[in-house]
This record gives C-alpha cells, structure tokens and sequence, in this order.
C-alpha cells in the first residue's frame, strides 16, 4: 500500500468515527469538539499529549500528516467510540492502519508543492492568525495576541448555524454593534466546530473585488470558510458590491463543490 492510499484510509475511518462520535454527543447537549475529545484522552491517561491541532494535521486531506504513535490514535479512538456508543473497535485494526499510512522510505510524507486549494485549514490556525482576520488583539501587556474569551448568549446560536453549514454549507452573518466581539465570536466558533475546513480571507486588490475573484476560483474547494469580516466591505452600494453579491448567491446555488459557508460579520 502507497503512503498516501494508506494516509487516505486511516483519515477516512477516522473521520467516520469522529462525525458518529460528534452527532451523539450533540444529540445529548455534550460538547463534541476535537478540544473535547482531546482533552478526555488525557483525561483517560492512556494517549500521552494530544491537542485538536494535531488531530487536525492527521486529517489535513491534502496535507495531512500520519501519526507515529499507534498508542494516541487508539487513545482518540476510545473516546470518539464511547461518544459513539460503539463497542466494535479493535486495536489491531486500528495498528494496522496507522502501520499502512507511514512514509515509505525515500517519499515525502505530504506533498510539498502546496495546497491547490485556497485557504489554511483552520485546525492548524493560532491565536496570532486571528489577528490576521481582524480579531482585536489583546491589549497591552496581555498574556497572548488574544485576550481571554468570555462566551455570550449568541455563541449558541452562531455554533448551531456552523453545525447546520457543516453539512450543508451556506451564509450566515452576524449581526452587531461596533466592538461587540462579533468577529472574535466568529473565530472562536470556527476553530471549535470546523477545525477540517480551510478559511479563505479575501481581501485585495478591493475587498468586493478579491470576494467575486475568490467565487469564481476553481481553487475555492468544497468545505471552505470564506471570511467577511465587515461584510459591508464587500457588499457596498457600489457596483462592486452588486456584482460581489451576485456572485454569492451563484455560488450558494451551486451544489457540485458544496459545502462552502461564508461567514460575514457586520
């Protein structure tokens, strides 16, 4: 078996196991991130130290890296199976896979030629990306680039119209006041609900004109996060803006490359 036919294959039953794992774990009002579940297998004590960003980079589909410890994939497999309720798993299948996804000997691990995609994947996103996005930074003499977050009411409803574009895709914007948090809020439920998805920030030569750009890219692929912080930036009263909507509701209807949600702000 190839590197990447064996990557392919772990991260393919993988992913099964962790969107069973998530749904009922929603279904019971439990936390389902990949946070979460990291943070039960330390918890178990049995998967050494494992972060969402790593589980991210093991699922990268075009850059994803294998893991090298057997012991933490069977680690996140517990957890993602107890979520799940499936007592079916087994050890040695799950060996075998790791075992068939490492390098062979001489290749490279991941392609080094870049993505063809537009976009990181948001699982592999720091806190000092966001600034890049236009989070506010902390202030002065803070411990990090961000200050901590304090969850609001709107945080639920935000994480339920990312669960809906999880599957489906869409547009969803949050509405504001000036400094209400909202593009903070937006990062925060990004990184926790869609860590396997890229995000794409369009922002020049104009911001309308990098949106209708980036709509027609045959580069913008399938679970792609486009990013409209002050979503009236790209949707003015121009003619730019006109032509920027337009181009958004084309390509909300297109379904061949679905889903892609873009997330505005304003």
């Amino acid at each position: 078996m190839t590197t990447r036919s064996g990557l392919s294959a772990l991260q393919e039953a993988l992913r099964a196991l962790e969107r069973s794992g998530r749904a009922a774990r929603r279904s019971c009002g439990l936390p389902d991130s990949r946070s979460e579940a990291a943070r039960e297998v330390g918890k178990d004590g049995q998967g050494g130290r494992l972060d969402a960003r790593r589980i991210s980079s093991w699922l990268d589909p075009e850059q994803g890296r294998a893991p090298r410890d057997a012991d933490q994939v069977w680690a996140l497999v517990r957890v993602w199976a107890r979520w799940a309720g499936d007592r079916t798993q087994r050890r040695v299948y799950w060996n075998k896979l790791v075992e068939d996804a490492q390098p062979i000997k001489g290749e490279p691990a991941a392609r080094s030629a870049g993505s063809p995609w537009l976009g990181r994947v948001v699982g592999t996103l720091r806190d000092e990306d966001a600034l890049g996005l236009e989070v506010h930074p902390a202030i002065e003499g803070g411990t990090g680039p961000l200050p901590p977050y304090l969850p609001r009411p709107h945080d639920q409803a935000l994480r339920d119209e990312l669960r809906a574009a999880d599957e489906h895709g869409g547009l969803v914007v949050l509405v504001g006041g000036s400094s209400f948090g909202k593009t903070r809020a937006c990062w925060e439920a990004v990184r926790e609900l869609l860590p396997d998805w890229r995000l794409w920030h369009p922002l020049t030569p104009t911001r309308s004109e990098a949106l209708i750009a980036a709509l027609a890219d045959e580069r913008l692929g399938p679970r792609t996060v486009v990013w409209l912080n002050d979503a009236w930036q790209y949707l003015g009263i121009d003619a730019g803006g006109e032509r920027a909507a337009s181009a958004m509701h084309a390509r909300l209807q297109r379904r061949v490359d679905a889903p892609v949600l873009i997330l505005g702000s304003m």
